[in-house]
């Protein structure tokens, strides 16, 4: 994930090689934390809806 998605990402922002592993593990812990909260309200959200969501998080530009 970090080869393939956030490393491109953050070459187009030219965020340096130092940086780019504390900022990854800013996205993946926000990540997990939406799931592990949908995962303790027993999913009772959509799969989809919480994609939504995360999408929502990572996307600044809305």
């Amino acid at each position: 994930m970090f080869k393939h998605i956030f490393s491109p990402t953050m070459d187009m922002y030219s965020i340096s090689n130092e940086e780019k592993t504390y900022i990854a593990a800013f996205y993946i812990n926000g990540m997990i934390a939406v799931v592990k909260e949908w995962l303790q309200n027993d999913c009772k959200m959509s799969e989809e809806h919480i994609c939504d969501i995360i999408l929502k998080c990572v996307n600044t530009s809305n």
